[in-house]
C-alpha cells in the first residue's frame, strides 16, 4: 500500500511539471510564429514535431490568420507536428487524428478546416473513418474529406463512402463513386448505375466514366441511344474502350474482344478506329485482320492498321494476309506486300518475287524495294504517277533512300 502511494505520488508530481512545461513549449511556438522576427518563426515552424499533439488546435486557427507569413509558418509548423505524431513508434498518432477532427468543426476557418482534414490523410486510421464519412455532407470541405478518406486503408473506409453518398451533393458523388472504385469494390456499381440512369447529364457521364473505368461495359449501364449527339457518341465510345481495357487485363479477352470490334466496326472517330485495332492485337483476336484490312487506305487510320497486322501475333495470320493479296486491289495490295515483308514468313520472298511481275506499277516498285532491288528510273515514275496522292511521298522517300544507299555503294552512275 505504501508503495502505490508513493508511486501515485511521484506520477503526479511529474504531471505537475510536465504539463506547465508542456504549455509553455506551445505558448512560445505561438508567440514565435506571430511575432515579427521572420527568421525565428521559420526556426519555430521547422522545430515544432518536439511540441506535441497538444499544439494542433492553436496552431492549427493560425493557419487561417491573415498575415501570409504567420499563415505559413503556422502550416509548416502543423504538419511537423503531425508527421511526428505518425511517425514509426510515436504514441501519439490517436491523439493528434482526435485533434485535428475537432479542427475540422464548422466553427473555425473553412482554411483551418480544409488543412486538418488533409493532415487526417496522413496520420488517420480505419477508426477515423465514419468520422470523416459525416463531413462528406459538408459542400466546404466534402472534396477534402474524399481525398483524407483515399489515403485511408481498409473497407471502413468503403463503407463510410457508400454510406454518404445519398446524402451529398451532386457535384460530390461522382467523386466517392470513382473512389470507391479505386478500391476494387463493386459494392458502389448499383448506386453507379443509378446515378448514371439520372436525368442530371453531368452526373449521369462522370457516373459512367467511373463505371467503365471499372470494368463495366456501357451496355450494361445505359443504352447508346443515351448518346445524343457527337461529343455524347465520343464518350460512349471511349467508355467502350476503357471497360474493354480494364476487362483485358482482368483476362477476360472475350468480353474485351466483343467491344472493340464493335467501335472497330463503327467508330465515331479516327482516333477511336485506332484504338479498337490496338486493342484487337494487344487481345491476339482473329477480328483484327478483317478490321484492319478494311482501313487500310482509310485517312488517320491505315498506319495504325498497317502496324497492327505487322505486330500481331495471330495464328494463321500470314497465310490470311496473303489470301487477301489476291483478291484486293493495287493500292491495298501494295500495303500488304510491306506488311508481309516485315513479317518475314516462310516463303514471303517467293511470294515478292512473283508480285514483282504484277500489272500494277507500284506493287511491282513495292515488290523490288521489300526485295532490296533499286528499281530503274523509269519503273520508279509509273509507280509514283499510278499511286494514290497518299503514297506518292512515302515513295519518293523511300526512291530517294535507295538512290543515296547506291551512291554510298560507289554505283554513281546508276545513282
Amino acid at each position: 500500500m505504501m508503495y502505490r502511494t508513493t508511486k501515485l505520488f511521484v506520477i503526479a508530481a511529474f504531471l505537475a511539471v510536465a504539463i506547465p512545461a508542456l504549455a509553455d513549449e506551445v505558448d512560445d511556438l505561438i508567440a514565435a510564429l506571430t511575432g515579427d522576427d521572420n527568421e525565428a518563426r521559420m526556426i519555430a515552424a521547422k522545430n515544432a514535431g518536439t511540441v506535441g499533439p497538444s499544439a494542433i488546435e492553436r496552431v492549427g486557427i493560425l493557419v487561417a490568420a491573415q498575415d501570409y507569413l504567420t499563415a505559413r509558418a503556422s502550416r509548416l509548423a502543423l504538419e511537423r507536428i503531425v508527421a511526428a505524431a505518425g511517425a514509426p513508434g510515436a504514441e501519439d498518432q490517436r491523439l493528434a487524428a482526435r485533434e485535428l477532427l475537432n479542427l475540422s468543426d464548422s466553427i473555425h476557418h473553412s482554411i483551418t478546416r480544409r488543412e486538418a482534414i488533409r493532415l487526417m490523410g496522413w496520420i488517420g486510421g480505419r477508426e477515423n473513418a465514419a468520422a470523416l464519412g459525416e463531413l462528406l455532407t459538408d459542400p466546404e470541405i466534402a472534396d477534402s474529406a474524399r481525398m483524407a478518406l483515399q489515403r485511408i486503408p481498409g473497407e471502413e473506409v468503403v463503407a463510410a463512402l457508400l454510406a454518404a453518398a445519398p446524402n451529398v451533393d451532386d457535384a460530390v458523388q461522382p467523386g466517392i463513386f470513382y473512389a470507391v472504385a479505386q478500391r476494387g469494390s463493386e459494392d458502389a456499381i448499383p448506386l453507379l448505375i443509378k446515378a448514371a440512369r439520372s436525368d442530371n447529364p453531368e452526373k449521369s457521364w462522370m457516373a459512367f466514366d467511373v463505371l467503365t473505368r471499372s470494368g463495366v461495359a456501357p451496355m450494361d449501364i445505359i443504352p447508346r441511344t443515351h448518346a445524343k449527339d457527337l461529343a455524347d457518341r465520343k464518350r460512349y465510345a471511349s467508355g467502350f474502350l476503357r471497360a474493354a481495357d480494364v476487362q483485358l487485363g482482368q483476362g477476360k479477352r472475350a468480353n474485351a474482344e466483343k467491344m472493340y470490334a464493335s467501335i472497330a466496326a463503327f467508330p465515331v472517330s479516327p482516333q477511336h478506329a485506332c484504338a479498337a485495332l490496338i486493342g484487337l492485337k494487344n487481345s491476339q483476336s482473329p477480328k483484327l485482320i478483317e478490321h484492319a484490312l478494311g482501313y487500310l487506305l482509310e485517312s488517320g487510320i491505315r498506319d495504325v492498321a498497317e502496324r497492327t497486322l505487322i505486330e500481331a501475333e495471330i495464328e494463321e495470320i500470314d497465310d490470311y494476309l496473303m489470301r487477301a493479296y489476291g483478291v484486293t486491289n493495287a493500292a491495298k495490295q501494295r500495303v500488304l506486300l510491306k506488311v508481309l515483308a516485315a513479317r518475314k514468313p516462310e516463303g514471303v520472298e517467293r511470294f515478292l518475287n512473283e508480285a514483282r511481275h504484277n500489272e500494277s506499277p507500284m506493287v511491282r516498285f513495292t515488290a523490288a524495294n521489300a526485295l532490296g532491288n533499286v528499281p530503274a528510273p523509269d519503273a520508279f515514275e509509273a509507280a509514283f504517277a499510278s499511286a494514290p496522292p497518299f503514297e506518292r511521298d512515302e515513295m519518293s522517300r523511300t526512291y530517294f533512300k535507295m538512290t543515296v544507299a547506291e551512291q554510298r555503294a560507289g554505283h554513281t552512275d546508276g545513282a
